[in-house]
């Protein structure tokens, strides 16, 4: 393994799996010139990217896996001051790596309560910007933007649908948000479209009754 990690220093799959090897061996130390390699890689993926800043937070937080995954529980726990406790934490992991996405969205959820929907959309809007390809994030912005009837929302459910090309739901969601926006040529559009694979599906034919006459062109 060594020697593919010479033969192939560009090679971020290869870099990985030598980190790998040495974070769950006897020497964790090991793997930072790997994972540094790995961040210095102009052609690498969002999960390489990911892993290896994660893998470095690990080597340089001590307990930072425990801490983390506590994090994580504090922030679904529903309880205010455990939000504030995994909030704090969560800055100082920002703080150390602004790069590594994951934190952001957890601050998000964590701070939503306390601080209002526009502190998480600003931390989202961190996510989003390392993470273009997250679900859970652009579904995340939606609902907030949809309160405000933004038409932003639309733009991150169109990004939901093509990350997810083969589920009904956002599609619903896409369609129920451009009614919301008064978008309602666009809403009528990707009905049509969904019942054409889907006939008589009843969220869509919902949506569709829901819409005022479409409008009359004039000569």
């Amino acid at each position: 393994m060594l020697r593919a990690a010479e033969k192939h220093a560009e090679n971020a799959t290869v870099l990985r799996y030598v980190a790998s090897m040495y974070l769950e061996g006897d020497e964790p130390a090991r793997a930072r010139p790997y994972l540094d390699a790995i961040l210095k890689l102009q052609r690498r993926s969002l999960d390489d990217d990911a892993f290896a800043r994660r893998a470095i937070l690990t080597l340089d937080v001590d307990s930072f896996e425990d801490r983390y995954d506590q994090a994580i529980d504090y922030v679904r726990s529903g309880d205010p001051q455990k939000h504030l406790a995994a909030a704090k934490f969560l800055r100082e992991m920002i703080g150390r790596d602004p790069r590594y996405w994951q934190p952001h969205l957890m601050l998000a959820l964590a701070v939503r309560d306390s601080e209002g929907d526009a502190s998480a959309l600003s931390h989202l809007n961190d996510a989003v910007r390392l993470r273009p390809n997250d679900a859970e994030i652009r579904n995340l912005m939606a609902a907030i933007l949809r309160k405000q009837a933004a038409r932003e929302a639309v733009e991150h459910l169109r990004a939901v649908v093509a990350i997810n090309p083969r589920e009904i739901e956002p599609v619903v969601n896409l369609a129920s948000a451009m009614r919301d926006a008064n978008m309602f040529d666009e809403a009528r559009q990707v009905c049509g479209a969904a019942l054409q694979m889907i006939p008589d599906h009843p969220e869509f034919k919902r949506i569709l009754d829901s819409l005022p006459p479409p409008r009359q062109r004039q000569n």
